[in-house]
């Protein structure tokens, strides 16, 4: 089911990011691609399998909103091994395999930041393989507070799009019903 659902979750997270929010609300300054590369991060089991979703789907990602080539995939790799290395201090099992709120808002606080180093990355990518930073929506994304509210509506919905298709898992909220 996994296979399926990242998918379907990559495209609607390129239709919201590229249609939807720009044309209905007037918000144009978050990137929801990132947001859905590092919820994948946060939903499902580091793996081998993980890491090509990854690379292909960031590959496509810039190829799609015509950013310069590599940087979307380094920085995404880049974030992979920080998460990857964080998971040595901090107890983050995947949110598709855990039953327990404080893990799951753990999670989220980690994919925010896992966010947050994710666009850095890409700033600092650009800057040094280009010379300039040439997209200002990632430039944008990291200067309004409304911004960031709308990383984290769009990083809850994401994860819960992911672990709520998974396997048919109940969420740990509906664990006690």
């Amino acid at each position: 089911m996994k296979h399926v659902l990242i998918p379907i979750g990559f495209l609607i997270a390129l239709a919201a990011d590229g249609i939807l929010l720009p044309a209905v609300f007037h918000i144009q300054t978050v990137s929801l691609v990132i947001i859905f590369l590092v919820s994948i991060l946060v939903v499902y089991p580091f793996d081998g399998a993980l890491i090509i979703w990854g690379i292909a789907l960031a590959g496509l990602a810039g190829f799609w909103q015509g950013l310069p080539f590599g940087t979307l995939i380094l920085a995404w790799l880049l974030t992979a091994a920080a998460w990857r290395a964080a998971a040595f201090f901090v107890d983050m099992t995947p949110a598709a395999e855990t039953r327990s709120l404080g893990n799951l808002t753990l999670l989220l606080i980690l994919g925010m930041f896992g966010m947050l180093v994710a666009q850095g990355l890409f700033l600092i990518l650009e800057r040094v393989f280009y010379g300039s930073v040439q997209s200002k929506v990632f430039l944008a994304m990291l200067r309004t507070p409304s911004d960031y509210v709308c990383a984290m509506i769009g990083l809850i919905f994401f994860t819960f799009f992911l672990t709520r298709f998974s396997h048919g898992q109940k969420l740990p909220y509906q664990h006690f019903r």
